[in-house]
């Protein structure tokens, strides 16, 4: 057996603004979903695309 370096799992850059839009965005569905807010996985998709094209990701 040889070692295999990427098998090995590591963290996520937190730099990174793809990775803080996908944070924030699960952040916001839980929010909705715990409110019970009528669409809310459909609002907090929506919300995280707008985010998204913001912060230049999309």
């Amino acid at each position: 057996m040889t070692a295999n370096s990427s098998a090995t799992p590591s963290l996520v850059n937190f730099n990174n603004p793809a990775v803080l839009v996908a944070v924030i965005g699960i952040i916001i569905t839980a929010f909705f979903i715990i409110k019970n807010i009528k669409g809310g996985v459909i609002l907090s998709i929506i919300v995280t695309t707008v985010i998204a094209l913001l912060a230049g990701v999309v």
